[in-house]
């Protein structure tokens, strides 16, 4: 909300039991006037809610078929539907630009060079860098940093050749949505990566333009548990996937890397 003038778009996943309560004090944390970290710095602090909008999100109990619900439809209702959240935040905003990346502001550096001095202290890294190793990594970051920005350019284009690799990025709204089928937390970020590739986007690096996530994560914690109970229905989207880029997009099969967990 500090650094950002257009719509903010939050989808809440709420549990789907008791839903109305999980909802109505949903709502009570997005409206509460007495919230000070969202209005936090606004000149106007009621501004923001003129540009937020919330939708929340919840799954029918019985199913879509109205069946009752298997001990593993309940185990894999325990993962998160990120991407179903992620796609219905796009569906209901009104802005031409989109900006993949989950953002909260505080103080933090706003130059380059103040970024750089970060950097170089170790108070600021590749984000992710201590927690999935390589995933967002920046290829020629210490050129960007040193790059004279009197002469800015847009001539650095960044090769897809990683699977793993999950660059943060600005787009028009029109790239396409987030594959649902993926789960919670397997590729299901990076799969609009791989989408983008085979759709024969450019990713190009940017001058004097960065964004900045506060904290450095570090451990994985109970993902790990998420990540077993999701497997198997992440070979399942893989294949669909794999099967619907081939359908598409043949040509651009040999410029990307092979999809895997």
């Amino acid at each position: 909300a500090n650094a950002w003038d257009g719509p903010i778009s939050l989808s809440v996943v709420v549990p789907s039991d008791n839903f109305n309560a999980a909802i109505n004090e949903a709502k009570a944390k997005v409206s509460n006037d007495s919230n000070k970290d969202l209005r936090k710095g606004l000149k106007d602090p009621f501004k923001i809610f003129e540009k937020l909008s919330a939708h929340f999100i919840y799954r029918n109990v019985n199913g879509c078929m109205g069946g009752i619900s298997t001990t593993i439809g309940r185990q894999y209702d325990r993962l998160y539907p990120i991407n179903v959240a992620r796609n219905v935040a796009r569906l209901l905003y009104a802005v031409m630009k989109l900006i993949v990346k989950k953002i909260k502001i505080s103080l933090m550096p706003r130059t380059r060079r103040s970024l750089y001095d970060a950097y170089k202290r170790g108070d600021a890294i590749e984000f992710h860098g201590k927690y999935v190793n390589g995933a967002h990594s920046i290829p020629g970051l210490k050129d960007w940093f040193e790059r004279n920005v009197t002469n800015p350019s847009l001539s650095t284009i960044l090769s897809y050749k990683r699977h793993n690799w999950e660059p943060q990025f600005v787009a028009l709204s029109t790239i396409p949505f987030h594959d649902e089928n993926f789960p919670y937390s397997i590729r299901d970020n990076t799969e609009l990566r791989w989408e983008m590739c085979r759709l024969n986007y450019t990713f190009q690096l940017v001058d004097d333009l960065f964004m900045v996530h506060p904290g450095i994560k570090t451990k994985v914690g109970k993902l790990e548990k998420l990540k077993k109970i999701a497997r198997r229905s992440f070979h399942y989207a893989l294949q669909q996937f794999n099967r619907r880029m081939d359908m598409c997009c043949q040509q651009t099969k040999s410029i990307c890397p092979r999809f895997q967990a």
